[in-house]
């Protein structure tokens, strides 16, 4: 079969509920920094390699009420997903002590030649007319200022039966390689327990038309199992401590 061309763009506007802290408590890191062992371009790549893997009908953009945000998304890194045009609305956890990685807007190009791949790449950022975005109601500075781009190509995984990615027609089997992306990233750590707020998004035209997203999200950040162990043994320790008293 001979190779497609596959690209595609997604992006995200997302709204949850009232948060416990404010929002200077967060931090969103500078682009180009590494977290656990990876740039952030590099995690966009992987983020992207999550979504082509995921089941055709099971796509985390496509996602109807945050029921798939934590699908195949244990890593160190949570990854939240736009959506693939129009509007969603979500609820979901989000495990404490992760960094979160949250896609204004982005896009990706695959499975073509290399120059044609480059030159799409290339012009991505010139397409984006607008980028907002706003946690626990404050609004972040300069969005345009967030962007990635994988420096080199890298493989989105074998294309496997019914995963998204081999919808689009990769043969099963096949590596997803030449893939690049470019877009409009925030990694933001620091979210303590609790409810928190979130806002981002934008527009682009990169793909013809002007092309929004709008998703409505209630997060809550939650210890993980470990840790809600270690406090209940904190707790009974406690308790022995007063009782001795």
């Amino acid at each position: 079969m001979p190779k497609q061309h596959l690209r595609a763009m997604i992006g995200a506007l997302v709204l949850a509920t009232s948060a416990l802290q404010p929002a200077g408590a967060v931090e969103i890191l500078p682009p180009g920094s590494i977290v656990s062992g990876k740039s952030i371009a590099d995690w966009t790549a992987a983020w992207w390699t999550w979504v082509f893997q995921s089941p055709a009908d099971a796509v985390p953009f496509s996602d109807p009420d945050g029921s798939l945000a934590n699908q195949n998304n244990g890593g160190p890194v949570f990854f939240v997903a736009g959506t693939g045009g129009g509007p969603a609305e979500r609820t979901f956890n989000v495990p404490a002590g992760r960094p979160l990685l949250i896609p204004m807007v982005n896009y990706f190009n695959t499975y073509d030649s290399e120059d044609v791949i480059n030159a799409a790449i290339a012009a991505f950022p010139g397409s984006v007319t607008e980028l907002f975005a706003e946690i626990d109601g404050v609004p972040v500075a300069s969005p345009f200022d967030y962007l990635e781009v994988t420096a080199d190509f890298f493989s989105g995984g074998i294309a496997q039966e019914g995963s998204w990615i081999a919808s689009l027609g990769v043969p099963v089997g096949e590596d997803v390689f030449p893939t690049k992306s470019s877009g409009y990233w925030l990694m933001v750590v620091g979210f303590a327990p609790g409810p928190h707020t979130l806002r981002f998004g934008g527009t682009t035209t990169c793909c013809g038309d002007p092309f929004s997203t709008a998703v409505f999200a209630q997060i809550n950040v939650v210890p993980e199992p470990a840790t809600l162990s270690l406090i209940a043994l904190g707790l009974i320790g406690v308790v022995a401590m007063r009782r001795r008293r």
